[in-house]
């Protein structure tokens, strides 16, 4: 048999409100086991090993307005963390928050971040956003846009400001404002940098 024998095992549990059936929490995880290594199978991941990673995910929604949820990634000693994507996510009426952060240890890049997109929508079809993010292995700021956007059935209009940082000392900041158009299905267009 090529590839070997391979048993995948896990639990999902989900709880449900009885009154609207909105989800409330919901917990999962899952493990690979082989009798044999398994050299075929891509290096960068170890699905071929005898034990693969622990993946998992949490989801809670405390309240109405609010999503929390984290997934994650163990490696088999249960203690050493491979990945781990945590998300928080409050509205109130008008207005939109999401912070997402994330810690990737199983590549070579080390990927490791905290952003935040905010809206505030004046009614359906205008809308204010802000958006930052910061890269934590390097502990710098790596952009923040400002957009205000209209939206239709077929058609997507903002104006964006957006500056940009670097973390090498020899590059200066970039900054940009531009007009923005989309028509769906057709796509869309940028003018140039109106700076």
């Amino acid at each position: 048999m090529r590839g070997g024998v391979s048993i995948t095992y896990g639990y999902e549990y989900t709880k449900t409100d009885r009154l609207n059936f909105n989800q409330k929490i919901k917990f999962g995880f899952a493990n690979n086991l082989r009798f044999e290594e398994n050299k075929d199978l891509p290096a960068n991941t170890n699905l071929g090993d005898k034990t693969s990673d622990f993946v998992g995910l949490i989801e809670y929604n405390p309240f109405e307005n609010t999503e929390i949820n984290y997934d994650f990634s163990l490696k088999n000693n249960l203690v050493d963390q491979n990945y781990e994507l945590f998300g928080f996510e409050y509205y109130f009426k008008n207005l939109t928050t999401k912070f997402e952060y994330l810690n990737e240890n199983n590549s070579n890049l080390k990927t490791s971040y905290l952003q935040n997109q905010t809206r505030y929508a004046f009614n359906d079809k205008n809308s204010l956003i802000f958006e930052t993010s910061k890269n934590k292995e390097k502990n710098f700021t790596e952009y923040y846009n400002l957009i205000y956007q209209f939206q239709n059935d077929c058609l997507t209009a903002a104006i964006e400001y957006n500056k940009e940082y670097y973390s090498d000392q020899d590059l200066k900041p970039s900054e940009n404002l531009f007009f923005k158009l989309s028509i769906l299905p057709f796509g869309g267009f940028n003018t140039p940098n109106l700076k």
